[in-house]
């Protein structure tokens, strides 16, 4: 089973920086932290999962997405990244199980 998730992580593999807010009591507006790129593979889960809002002058298009990475991958909830097309995705769920890979659900931004 690990070596069929391998060969479907490695399929459109791409990879991203993420980016991490970081807190302390001397800085409780936080510090944004660029971590080493990491290699995922993005999906974007059924079109029924998009949503859209508009505000004043602008719309703004949310894409439920599944993260696929290496058990070993360093992502969190509220890590930000964008992929090689420019599009911001917003991680908002670790799967629990981490025994054979890290599943994240993510929403991209547009």
């Amino acid at each position: 089973m690990t070596k069929a998730l391998k060969m479907v992580r490695m399929d459109n593999l791409q990879p991203i920086v993420i980016r991490r807010r970081s807190f302390s009591n001397a800085d409780p507006e936080g510090i944004e932290l660029e971590l080493v790129p990491q290699w995922v593979r993005i999906a974007r889960l059924s079109s029924g999962s998009a949503s859209a809002s508009k505000g004043e002058g602008s719309e703004v298009t949310r894409q439920r997405c599944l993260v696929v990475a290496d058990k070993s991958a360093d992502i969190q909830v509220h890590d930000r990244f964008n992929d090689e097309n420019g599009s911001l995705y917003i991680v908002n769920a670790i799967r629990p199980n981490r025994l054979v890979q890290l599943s994240a659900e993510a929403e991209m931004v547009s």
